[in-house]
């Protein structure tokens, strides 16, 4: 139970490089890199590999790019922000995907909300609390 208050980093940045403060920055922000990722594969089918013309595959990846940026940029980012200083609660990326893809009509919902609300918790966002933030 000790060790679980240590966090143990592996690197080849030279000594006068490796503070603890930047270690930690990189990594943090490597971690959210996989996130993203993580969340673009398991929920919106980017490991899908479809036997389509070229065409055809074109459209499709730009189709999911441009739900990739509907969900993190107009919708993902405004809600956390919203639900963290209203609601006090973190908003999960892979949770918020999984829901936004299960259920559609709630962006179209959720982007309505944050434009008739700007920075309030609207009822939308609070049922979103429920389903997309950590426990």
């Amino acid at each position: 139970l000790k060790l679980l208050g240590w966090s143990i980093y592996i690197t080849t940045l030279p000594k006068n490089k490796a503070e603890a403060n930047t270690i930690f920055s990189l990594y943090k922000l490597r971690w959210r890199i996989e996130i993203i990722f993580k969340s673009w594969k398991s929920n919106m089918g980017f490991d899908k590999v479809h036997n389509v013309s070229q065409n055809q595959l074109y459209v499709i990846i730009m189709a999911r790019f441009i739900m990739v940026i509907i969900c993190t940029q107009f919708i993902f980012k405004p809600c956390r922000n919203i639900i963290k200083s209203t609601l006090n609660k973190d908003l999960s990326l892979m949770k918020t995907t999984h829901y936004l893809i299960r259920y559609p009509i709630k962006l179209v919902q959720i982007i309505a909300d944050l434009s008739d609300f700007p920075g309030k918790a609207s009822e939308t966002i609070k049922i979103m609390v429920r389903y997309c933030s950590y426990d």
